[in-house]
């Protein structure tokens, strides 16, 4: 620190700021001329201390065309249109991935694929997925965010990986599944997580410029269905969800949560924009004074629980269940739209094959159907609602086996 005085009591006049950590400096100034003259400075200083310096790592970059021109004309051999410190990659023109940002990228892309040889069960895919491949993608975005072209790649690949829901609902999988592993949503939550924690010791600084932490965040966050009320203050209209960092007395892990929460109503509504043949069915945003219906009272850890016990259940759960109708004729042996249970030529729609069909094996001991609809047809676990969610799923689960059993005979 005694350098930093040498060097900034040398450079008083111009009005640059000097960053360190451990043996890393960042140096900010108004002009490619004043940034020169204050690194100039600091190779002075080493040489007469003694320190030897790598010039080679010495990196220079500015924002706008006018203000990278003028850093070229000043610092042609240090100029970059990327810099990577502490790992973290800064960018000062359009926004694409560095080099080592997509170099993580394929290296999660390529453990994915090792993973997926090993044949792991369901659970255990996942959490393998987690800690060896996300986390090499997951590091490294604090005042930026993977594009969500990326994100739906690296998830594409974790459905391929498993071999397994060819057919199954990309985004009822991200909503399902992702909280804890998607990239979209990582970036959001860690972040969230770092301002809390920093929250804790300090008020935060506010900085809408972009390239910075907190306008990276608060894009993220209104991209996302979120409202800012005010700095550091964000609500969440659609599920009642909130995150004040204004406030001294924060919990991190309630404030992730809140933005994970949040992402799966996103994730929801993605799905419902689709074209799938299942969109209606999500229906868990109408009603209630905050119009939040029954999505908070959706019981994600006991879904998932059922997701992973089986693959009729992840079938089901995740919208890649196939009925005749929705087949359309396509299977070659099984050309009928009828439905799949002896007796009945009525047309074989999904509904009616788990819930009116008056054909079905012992039918007056069945379940009746719930009044949800996403728990009619995706078997999701909702909260006070009185179902017997048990039976419902053993149903279910007998109806894909049918299913099954009629289109693979």
């Amino acid at each position: 620190m005694v350098g930093a005085a040498k060097v900034d009591l040398d450079c008083r006049r111009d009005n640059a700021l000097s960053r360190f950590y451990v043996d890393d400096r960042s140096v900010v100034a108004s002009s490619a001329v004043k940034l020169d003259r204050r690194y100039r400075a600091w190779a002075e200083w080493s040489s007469k201390v003694g320190l030897e310096e790598n010039h080679l790592k010495a990196y220079a970059i500015a924002k706008g065309a006018r203000r990278r021109q003028e850093l070229v004309d000043v610092l042609a051999d240090r100029a970059k249109l990327e810099v990577e410190l502490l790992g973290v990659s800064t960018m000062s023109h359009k926004r694409v991935h560095s080099e080592k940002e997509v170099q993580r990228a394929e290296a999660c892309l390529r453990t994915i694929r090792l993973l997926s040889f090993v044949r792991l069960p369901f659970a255990r895919y996942l959490n393998a997925v987690r800690a060896y491949a996300i986390s090499k993608v997951a590091y490294g975005w604090i005042a930026r965010w993977p594009t969500l072209q990326l994100s739906k790649r690296i998830w594409a690949a974790v459905n391929v990986g498993f071999r397994r829901m060819r057919s199954a609902a990309p985004w009822l999988r991200a909503a399902l599944f992702g909280g804890s592993m998607h990239p979209d949503v990582l970036f959001a939550s860690r972040l969230v997580g770092c301002f809390a924690r920093a929250r804790l010791k300090r008020v935060l600084a506010w900085i809408p410029v972009s390239g910075s932490p907190s306008h990276a965040l608060d894009t993220w966050l209104r991209r996302r269905g979120w409202t800012r009320d005010r700095h550091w203050v964000w609500r969440h209209l659609l599920t009642g969800e909130s995150i004040n960092l204004s406030h001294r007395r924060v919990v991190p892990g309630r404030l992730q949560h809140a933005v994970r929460n949040a992402w799966r109503a996103w994730c929801l509504l993605q799905h419902a924009a689709t074209n799938r043949r299942d969109v209606d069915h999500v229906d868990c945003f109408v009603g209630g004074r905050l119009r939040v219906g029954y999505f908070r009272r959706i019981d994600w850890e006991s879904t998932r629980k059922w997701a992973c016990s089986c693959p009729q259940a992840r079938t089901i759960c995740c919208g890649a269940a196939w009925s005749p109708a929705s087949l359309g004729g396509r299977v070659a042996h099984r050309p009928s739209l009828a439905c799949i249970w002896d007796g009945c030529d009525e047309l074989g729609t999904f509904d009616h094959i788990a819930w009116t069909c008056p054909h079905r094996p012992d039918v007056h001991t069945l379940p009746a159907r719930p009044t949800l609809a996403m728990s009619a047809r995706w078997g999701w676990v909702v909260k006070g609602t009185g179902t017997d969610y048990g039976a419902l799923h053993r149903w279910l689960e007998t109806v894909q086996s049918r299913l099954w059993a009629v289109f693979h005979q």
